[in-house]
């Protein structure tokens, strides 16, 4: 009797001061740290594999992405360097021809006499006739044409075609130099797979997004004269050449009777697009019509196809054996076992991650003002790396992620060997992902269902 009368008298005393209601608060906080330890105990490693295969995913896929913009850049830079050498190269041509006309006009002037106040004009001619520039000019501007003949091929078109072969090479091995990065990096992240879409060899997205100008008035392109339908120049760059060739009449003016610099006085900006037209000529008969042209960028709108083939989505996997066998058994030794692990398309030993990367050029980094269907930010070297949502908002994919996966399992399937991956795991983590790249397909509602599962 005694006994249960404390009982009684203590549950009354915790009913008057509120102290059962400190037991039970006890009571929960005690159940909930027990649940977190066996979350703990069960997932813990699970976590940790998952964050380390995420990381993989988003570096490979920065890696890949950032050298693919490199090698924008490098394409740029050489862009730049055929425009230098061909912008100066077709200002050349004018140049004894203007020198030639105003050398005939002063003569031309002086035949009136000193009388008629043209001695200047008049020692101009004669300085010039006694020196004999106009002649030796004259050879030299002719050896100079000569020169770029392909039986000669001069210095200057060799560099061309060096810079030309360069372009080349690095749009057709960045797709391959992009995806080894994009492996290594991910692999010494803790992946034991890396794959991507698109690789190198797919046709229509795989390789990089430029090419080469070509046809009539392909040259002019990388000519220092601003043109709308070939090279889209901004408004800085216009002004600043009138505001050189104002400089240079302004010194015509001032100083009209100095021979080395009376062309100034017919120089003007539509002359710089006479040496450039001077120099557009055949291909066969010059062959840096053929090397001349820059690269353009062939995805530059918004589309889901050029956002494709200016990214790329990267499937990263890491082998945890222990989610068939300890870490099973952990959660069957707290829970009873509800379901059987040999259901073909369930997850057995491993998991993947998800990422996507681009490279991408800096809106506000674009000097065009004037616009045109090649873009100038080709000879502005702005592209970086960085990582991307899986699908932008109301983005639509040209190739389902079904097919995408399709094309990319190879890669991972033979890389899977190298780092000790059981076949027969990955065999069935690689049905998983069947299974799972099927439930990515098609939309819903309208909206693509990888736009949900990106979120």
């Amino acid at each position: 009797m005694r006994l249960s009368v404390k009982i009684q008298d203590l549950v009354q005393g915790w009913h008057r001061d509120d102290s059962g209601a400190i037991v039970l608060l006890c009571l929960a906080a005690c159940l909930f740290l027990f649940m977190v330890g066996l979350l703990m105990y069960d997932t813990g490693q699970v976590a940790r594999d998952k964050v380390d295969v995420q990381m993989a995913a988003d570096t490979a896929a920065y890696s890949q992405a950032s050298v693919q913009a490199r090698a924008m850049n490098s394409i740029a830079f050489a862009n730049v360097g055929k425009r230098t050498i061909t912008g100066i190269r077709n200002m050349y041509y004018t140049q004894f021809y203007h020198y030639f006309k105003w050398y005939r006009g002063q003569c031309k002037r002086c035949c009136c006499g000193f009388w008629c106040g043209c001695w200047g004009a008049c020692l101009n001619c004669a300085g010039n006739t006694l020196s004999l520039v106009p002649f030796l000019g004259a050879v030299d501007s002719l050896f100079f044409t000569l020169a770029r003949l392909p039986i000669f091929e001069d210095k200057m078109t060799k560099h061309l075609k060096a810079l030309d072969k360069f372009q080349a090479e690095m749009a057709a091995y960045a797709p391959y130099w992009a995806l080894g990065e994009g492996v290594v990096r991910g692999a010494r992240n803790g992946a034991h797979a890396v794959t991507t879409y698109p690789l190198p060899k797919t046709p229509t997205f795989g390789p990089l997004p430029v090419k080469k100008s070509s046809g009539f008035g392909a040259a002019i392109e990388s000519c220092l004269f601003p043109t709308y339908f070939f090279n889209p120049s901004s408004m800085g760059t216009i002004t600043e050449m009138d505001r050189n060739f104002a400089v240079l009449k302004r010194n015509s003016v001032s100083r009209p009777y100095m021979a080395s610099k009376g062309p100034r006085e017919v120089v003007s900006r539509f002359r710089a697009a006479e040496g450039c037209m001077t120099g557009m000529m055949p291909s066969f008969l010059f062959p840096d019509n053929k090397y001349a042209p820059p690269y353009h960028l062939t995805a530059d709108g918004n589309s889901g196809s050029d956002y494709m083939k200016r990214s790329n989505i990267v499937w990263t996997y890491r082998y945890t054996p222990d989610m068939a066998t300890k870490l099973r058994d952990n959660y069957n030794a707290v829970l009873s076992k509800d379901y059987t692990t040999d259901i073909i398309g369930l997850p057995h030993s491993g998991m993947w991650a998800m990422s996507r990367g681009e490279m991408y050029y800096r809106e506000k980094n674009d000097p065009n003002f004037v616009k045109g269907p090649n873009a100038m930010w080709m000879f502005h070297p702005s592209w970086i790396g960085k990582l991307r949502p899986v699908l932008l908002k109301n983005e639509r994919l040209p190739v389902d992620p079904s097919d995408m996966w399709a094309e990319s399992r190879g890669l991972a399937l033979r890389q899977a060997p190298l780092f000790g991956v059981d076949l027969s795991d990955f065999g069935k983590d690689l049905l998983y992902m069947e299974k799972a790249t099927l439930g990515m397909d098609g939309k819903i509602e309208g909206k693509e269902v990888l736009d949900g599962i990106a979120k």
